[in-house]
C-alpha cells in the first residue's frame, strides 16, 4: 500500500513539474513575440538597436518564470492608474472592452503601450491592437516620426511619453538605464545622436566630450554640439 502511495505521489509531482514547464514555455513564448515584433520594427523604421525594446520594457517590462530580468509583455493594459498582465490577447480585448463600455478611455494597450485616446486611429480593432507585430509596428513608425521632427533619438523617445518636460525627463532617464544598461546606455544614446547629427559618421562617436547636458564632437573642421538630455 505504502509503495502504491508512494508512485501516486511521484507520478503527481511529476504531471505537476511538467504542467510548470509548459506553462513557463508557453509564457516565454509569449514574451519572446514581443521581442521578435520589436526587433523586426527597430530594423524596418532603422531605429538604433535596443532602443524601441528599451521603451518596450519601461512600457510593458514584467517577470516571468522566477526570471528576475523583465521582458515586455504582448497582453498589457494599463488603465485608471493601474497595469495588468493578462494570460490571453482574448482576456485582454475583453477587459479593454469592459474598460470602454465603462466609458474609460485613457487606455494603453500591448508590448508598446499605445494609448487608445492619444491614438485611436492606429489600430483596424482591438484585437489587431493587441497583435504584436502590428503593436510594435505602429510604435515603431511613431517613434521614427518623432525622431524626424527632433532629429534626436533620445528626445524622441522621451516624446513617445510626454512633451511635458517633467515627464519627458523622468521617463528619457527610464528608457536609458534600460537601453543597454547604466552609463553603457546613456553612452549609447549619446552616440546614437552623434551618428544623426553627422549622418551617421560613426568615427566621430569617438571624439566626445562631455560638459553638462550637452556633448561636443569635433568632426575636423568644427565642432559639433548635441544636447544629451
Amino acid at each position: 500500500m505504502r509503495i502504491i502511495s508512494a508512485i501516486a505521489v511521484a507520478v503527481f509531482i511529476m504531471a505537476a513539474t511538467a504542467a510548470e514547464a509548459r506553462t513557463s514555455a508557453d509564457k516565454e513564448a509569449t514574451a519572446r513575440s514581443c521581442r521578435d515584433a520589436v526587433t523586426e520594427a527597430e530594423r524596418r523604421y532603422r531605429i538604433p538597436a535596443g532602443l524601441l525594446q528599451a521603451i518596450a520594457l519601461v512600457e510593458s517590462g514584467r517577470t516571468i518564470s522566477g526570471n528576475p530580468a523583465k521582458t515586455a509583455w504582448p497582453w498589457t493594459i494599463h488603465s485608471e492608474g493601474t497595469g495588468r498582465w493578462l494570460d490571453s490577447r482574448g482576456q485582454a480585448v475583453e477587459m479593454v472592452e469592459d474598460l470602454q463600455a465603462r466609458g474609460v478611455t485613457n487606455i494603453d494597450v500591448g508590448c508598446m503601450q499605445v494609448n487608445l485616446m492619444y491614438h485611436p486611429d492606429a489600430f483596424a480593432d482591438l484585437k489587431s491592437a493587441f497583435t504584436p507585430s502590428v503593436n510594435a509596428d505602429y510604435a515603431g513608425r511613431f517613434l521614427s516620426e518623432l525622431f524626424q521632427e527632433t532629429k534626436s533619438w533620445t528626445r524622441a523617445a522621451s516624446y513617445y511619453h510626454s512633451r511635458t518636460p517633467e515627464h519627458a525627463t523622468r521617463y528619457r532617464k527610464l528608457v536609458i538605464a534600460a537601453w543597454n544598461g547604466g552609463a553603457a546606455g546613456v553612452r549609447q544614446a549619446v552616440r546614437a545622436d552623434v551618428r544623426a547629427k553627422l549622418g551617421r559618421n560613426t568615427s566621430a562617436a569617438g571624439k566626445l566630450r562631455r560638459l553638462g547636458s550637452s556633448v561636443y564632437i569635433n568632426n575636423g573642421s568644427s565642432t559639433v554640439r548635441i544636447r544629451r538630455y
